[in-house]
Protein backbone atom coordinates (compact mmCIF):
# COMPACT_ATOMS: atom_id res chain seq x y z
CA UNK A 1 0.00 0.00 0.00
CA UNK A 2 1.47 3.21 -0.86
CA UNK A 3 0.77 5.00 2.23
CA UNK A 4 2.79 2.15 4.32
CA UNK A 5 5.83 2.73 1.91
CA UNK A 6 5.36 6.56 2.40
CA UNK A 7 5.44 5.98 5.87
CA UNK A 8 8.00 4.08 6.48
CA UNK A 9 10.22 6.59 5.04
CA UNK A 10 9.02 9.27 7.36
CA UNK A 11 9.88 7.26 10.11
CA UNK A 12 13.33 6.91 9.17
CA UNK A 13 13.71 10.28 8.75
CA UNK A 14 11.72 10.81 12.51
CA UNK A 15 14.73 8.28 13.38
CA UNK A 16 17.08 10.70 11.88
CA UNK A 17 15.25 13.55 14.04
CA UNK A 18 14.03 15.15 11.30
CA UNK A 19 11.04 15.28 11.47
CA UNK A 20 9.19 15.74 15.16
CA UNK A 21 6.06 13.39 15.92
CA UNK A 22 3.11 14.66 17.59
CA UNK A 23 2.79 11.77 20.82
CA UNK A 24 2.16 14.76 23.02
CA UNK A 25 -1.16 14.99 21.90
CA UNK A 26 -4.13 13.99 23.75
CA UNK A 27 -7.46 13.32 22.29
CA UNK A 28 -10.57 15.27 23.53
CA UNK A 29 -12.91 13.74 25.69
CA UNK A 30 -15.50 12.05 23.84
CA UNK A 31 -18.27 13.82 26.49
CA UNK A 32 -16.61 17.10 25.44
CA UNK A 33 -17.38 16.14 21.58
CA UNK A 34 -21.01 15.17 22.43
CA UNK A 35 -21.73 18.38 24.34
CA UNK A 36 -20.30 20.33 21.58
CA UNK A 37 -21.28 18.79 18.55
CA UNK A 38 -24.52 16.71 17.82
CA UNK A 39 -24.07 13.96 15.89
CA UNK A 40 -24.62 13.03 13.36
CA UNK A 41 -22.94 16.25 11.84
CA UNK A 42 -19.90 17.95 9.66
CA UNK A 43 -17.02 17.55 11.75
CA UNK A 44 -14.40 19.63 10.92
CA UNK A 45 -10.87 18.43 11.17
CA UNK A 46 -7.97 20.35 11.06
CA UNK A 47 -4.57 18.92 10.97
CA UNK A 48 -0.99 21.12 10.97
CA UNK A 49 1.77 19.41 9.74
CA UNK A 50 5.86 19.34 8.03
CA UNK A 51 4.76 20.90 4.51
CA UNK A 52 5.81 18.19 2.78
CA UNK A 53 2.92 17.37 -0.01
CA UNK A 54 3.28 13.37 -0.16
CA UNK A 55 2.37 13.35 4.02
CA UNK A 56 -0.62 15.56 3.38
CA UNK A 57 -1.84 13.34 0.81
CA UNK A 58 -1.20 10.08 3.15
CA UNK A 59 -2.68 12.41 5.69
CA UNK A 60 -6.04 12.68 3.41
CA UNK A 61 -5.63 8.99 2.56
CA UNK A 62 -5.28 7.68 6.25
CA UNK A 63 -8.69 9.47 7.28
CA UNK A 64 -10.47 7.94 4.04
CA UNK A 65 -8.91 4.54 5.13
CA UNK A 66 -10.00 4.68 8.48
CA UNK A 67 -13.70 6.35 7.70
CA UNK A 68 -13.97 3.74 4.99
CA UNK A 69 -15.00 6.47 2.81
CA UNK A 70 -15.67 5.78 -1.19
CA UNK A 71 -14.28 9.06 -2.82
CA UNK A 72 -11.70 11.57 -0.98
CA UNK A 73 -13.12 13.96 1.06
CA UNK A 74 -12.92 17.18 -0.01
CA UNK A 75 -9.70 19.27 1.83
CA UNK A 76 -7.85 22.65 1.87
CA UNK A 77 -4.10 23.47 2.93
CA UNK A 78 -2.62 26.42 3.85
CA UNK A 79 1.54 26.88 4.12
CA UNK A 80 2.92 29.12 6.64
CA UNK A 81 4.51 32.30 5.94
CA UNK A 82 8.10 30.29 6.14
CA UNK A 83 7.02 27.64 4.09
CA UNK A 84 7.94 25.12 6.64
CA UNK A 85 4.65 23.94 8.11
CA UNK A 86 1.30 23.34 6.23
CA UNK A 87 -2.34 23.13 8.15
CA UNK A 88 -5.11 20.88 6.55
CA UNK A 89 -8.85 20.78 6.77
CA UNK A 90 -11.07 18.40 6.09
CA UNK A 91 -14.85 18.94 6.69
CA UNK A 92 -16.27 15.47 7.27
CA UNK A 93 -19.86 14.11 7.94
CA UNK A 94 -19.41 11.55 11.30
CA UNK A 95 -22.15 9.85 12.88
CA UNK A 96 -20.82 9.48 16.34
CA UNK A 97 -18.13 10.61 18.41
CA UNK A 98 -16.21 7.64 18.41
CA UNK A 99 -14.96 8.18 14.80
CA UNK A 100 -13.83 11.24 15.72
CA UNK A 101 -11.63 9.40 18.42
CA UNK A 102 -10.43 6.56 15.88
CA UNK A 103 -9.47 9.35 13.49
CA UNK A 104 -7.23 10.82 16.03
CA UNK A 105 -6.06 8.05 17.21
CA UNK A 106 -4.33 6.97 14.24
CA UNK A 107 -3.35 10.40 12.78
CA UNK A 108 -1.20 10.52 16.30
CA UNK A 109 1.26 7.59 14.90
CA UNK A 110 1.88 9.32 11.57
CA UNK A 111 5.30 11.40 12.13
CA UNK A 112 5.15 14.93 10.48
CA UNK A 113 1.82 15.52 12.23
CA UNK A 114 2.09 18.33 14.64
CA UNK A 115 -0.85 19.43 16.15
CA UNK A 116 -4.56 18.23 15.72
CA UNK A 117 -7.33 20.30 16.53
Amino acid sequence: MQIDTTLNNYSQRLKNNSIKKANHLKLPPLELLESVHEFPCVYSFKIIATNDEALLKNIVLAIQTILKLENTPQYSTRISKSGKHASLTLDIMLQKAQEVHLVYEELLKIPGILMLL
